[in-house]
């Protein structure tokens, strides 16, 4: 474990606290191990049943569970009650936090008290929290805001709304360095195995049946193609050639030139940097001299290099395509209220705010909609001010362009798509050789072709690393998982505990090449291999199950544990085939024990090799319902695999 710096308070002590990278007694995922425990003056006034005390807890926590859109959980003691009751209140508070962030939780907390009430000053309380397979900071941060606001609001008597705001703000742009809490869904509600390799790219299944993505880029994104479509002037001159419809442009190194660009090009223009998705600087529809300057200033911040393109009328469309189909599409309407005669235009944006879609939480999937430079000038040229009340029914536009990002609100039409339409974005998509793209089309009427005299069309942007969204295209993420993982994206695990030699490993592995696998990973004693070749004699079981788990041409692996190792990181994968009880050849005896429970809950099948000699008392009577005892003879059970 390790300590984290604890500034003096007069009412928690926080603790050293431990990552486990692996999974242990049956859990789903990682976890963070923390520790707290209450000051002696937390403990008196607990025990003394002070009232005031009692009432603080519950107005924190009940505004704890408001600000963070939680659902409250019924609780059959209050958090005053005692320190077993508030221990529980802290865990579960945390993973509020982690719900708030969008983050899929599978294992519930656990909390272990000292048993005697009048030890729990003197001893840590260990909470064991969920980890969904982020970056472990992420928990160990929301563990400590919950921590630090409490004992501040024990300390001043007052609820620390702006130090909560601020410290949220920074988890939710922290959680961004994770894996997406929308493919990691996906992959649970799949039952792959998730392995985190670094930041965003993730490794789903294991072995030979796995796939790397980092969010939608995939393992068949090229990086040339990619390059490509990260430059628009690029992806400009590659769809020409193609002879695909694309608008005039003009890449320009300084204002002056922006100027020169516009009037040949023609107002109205759209200003944008060269290499930015996501809308970052864009601005579409300017009308003069004027506006360009001022988008060019902002566009110019962003990226040294900015295209000036003429500014085609129409709707804005995002086309999802996969694999040479097109899998989705959807209207991006500007980020904008609907007036309804009575309420400004203030007061309209203040109401959306407050949706589920729009404020932050476990169910936003829209961005907040704000008042910026960019709204006032929109405002402006509508003779509106945001005090205004518009008329019910009229759109009021708060932003140029259509983005999600910028607080655009998508609508599906994926049925109203043209065949040529939908044929257009397959052949972008195809003329830069992606796999996965979002081609942004715009166009007066998706469900008319872009061929037809007054409804042409052009691509406006081919983005390879498209944000698939949450509001109208949750479906896509096991979509695009299923298309690039093999099969149920797991591999035959066979662990081996307390092995009396190398022979057991040998037999197996000639055991599951005789079925037809090829190459089968394994791991013994401080070194592992890949059928009769040994890859490293330099590391342990966790480190080695690692590396073959993520070597794309194992097909099985047998595990040999022997050591308490696994005990402290936990197991390398969520599920094992088989855990074969096979001697106690094991650093220490007493390891047989406690390293058996730590595995049952993720084994599927359990033997007791008749050649060990193992006696396990009481084992048949810990084992989860799922599990039957079989004790077969090393013969017997080679004839069971894989």
């Amino acid at each position: 474990m390790s300590n984290p710096s604890n500034p003096k308070n007069p009412w928690l002590e926080a603790g050293p606290f431990r990552y486990v990278p692996g999974y242990i007694n049956g859990r789903r995922q990682p976890c963070m191990i923390v520790a707290v425990k209450p000051t002696p003056q937390l403990i008196k006034a607990l025990s003394s049943e002070n009232a005031e005390l009692s009432n603080r807890l519950d107005s924190f926590f009940n505004w704890w569970n408001e600000r963070l859109y939680a659902t409250a959980t019924a609780k059959t003691t209050q958090p005053g009650a005692d320190w077993s009751s508030l221990a529980n209140h802290l865990a579960t508070g945390t993973t509020q936090v982690l719900r708030y962030l969008g983050l899929p939780l599978l294992d519930e907390v656990q909390v272990a008290t000292p048993r005697a009430a009048d030890e729990a000053s003197q001893q840590w309380t260990s909470i064991t929290l969920p980890l969904p397979h982020c970056e472990p900071g992420l928990v160990l941060d929301a563990w400590q805001l919950l921590v630090q606001v409490l004992s501040q609001t024990l300390q001043t008597k007052k609820l620390p709304e702006p130090l909560l705001r601020k410290q949220l703000d920074k988890l939710t742009e922290e959680k961004q360095h994770s894996i997406s809490p929308l493919m990691l869904k996906a992959a649970y509600d799949l039952d792959l195995p998730v392995t985190p390799l670094k930041g965003i790219m993730t490794q789903f299944g294991h072995g030979r049946q796995s796939a790397w993505l980092e969010h939608t880029f995939t393992e068949n994104s090229a990086n040339l193609s990619v390059r490509i479509a990260r430059n628009k002037s690029d992806t400009a001159i590659r769809l020409r050639q193609m002879c695909l419809p694309v608008a005039p442009h003009h890449e320009v190194a300084n204002v002056n030139e922006a100027l020169q660009a516009a009037q040949a090009l023609g107002y109205p223009v759209v200003v944008k940097p060269v290499a930015l998705d996501g809308g970052v600087g864009v601005a579409a529809n300017l009308a003069n001299q004027q506006e360009v300057r001022a988008a060019y200033a902002i566009a110019q911040k962003q990226s040294p290099r900015v295209l000036i393109e003429k500014h085609v009328a129409g709707r804005d469309y995002r086309l999802t395509v996969l694999d040479g189909e097109m899998i989705w599409a959807v209207e991006r309407i500007p980020a904008g209220v609907v007036g309804d005669g009575q309420h400004s235009i203030e007061q309209l944006i203040a109401k959306e705010n407050l949706t589920d879609q729009r404020r932050p939480g476990l169910q936003q999937t829209l961005k907040p909609l704000a008042i910026n430079s960019e709204a006032r000038q929109l405002l402006q040229s509508s003779n509106l001010q945001p005090q205004s009340v518009p008329a019910k029914g009229q759109f009021v536009a708060l932003r140029r362009t259509a983005n999600v990002a910028n607080g655009g609100r998508p609508k599906v039409v994926t049925e109203q798509v043209h065949p040529d339409n939908a044929a257009l974005a397959i052949r972008a998509t195809q003329a830069l050789r992606l796999d996965l793209t979002g081609v942004d089309l715009i166009i007066p009427d998706i469900s008319r072709s872009w061929r037809e005299p007054g409804n042409h069309g052009v691509v406006c942007e081919i983005n390879a690393q498209p944000d698939l969204g949450s509001t109208t295209a949750a479906h896509l993420y096991p979509m695009v998982l299923k298309k690039r993982v093999k099969g149920s994206g797991r591999i035959p695990i066979i662990a081996l505990l307390g092995a009396p030699s190398d022979e057991l490993t040998t037999q197996v592995v000639a055991a599951l090449q005789a079925q037809g696998l090829q190459s089968i990973g394994w791991s013994g004693h401080n070194r592992a291999g890949i059928n009769d070749v040994t890859l490293s004699t330099n590391g342990k079981t966790f480190a080695h199950s690692m590396m073959l788990l993520t070597d794309q041409s194992v097909d099985a692996l047998v595990l040999n544990v022997y050591d308490d190792e696994l005990l402290k990181r936990g197991l390398p994968t969520d599920k094992i085939d088989w855990l074969v009880l096979a001697g106690s050849k094991l650093t220490s005896p007493q390891l047989l024990q406690p390293l058996t429970s730590m595995m049952l809950g993720a084994t599927r099948n359990l033997a007791l090799l008749k050649e060990s000699n193992l006696q396990p008392q009481g084992l048949e009577q810990a084992l989860p319902t799922h599990l039957k005892l079989q004790t077969l003879s090393t013969a017997e059970f080679l004839s069971t695999l894989p």
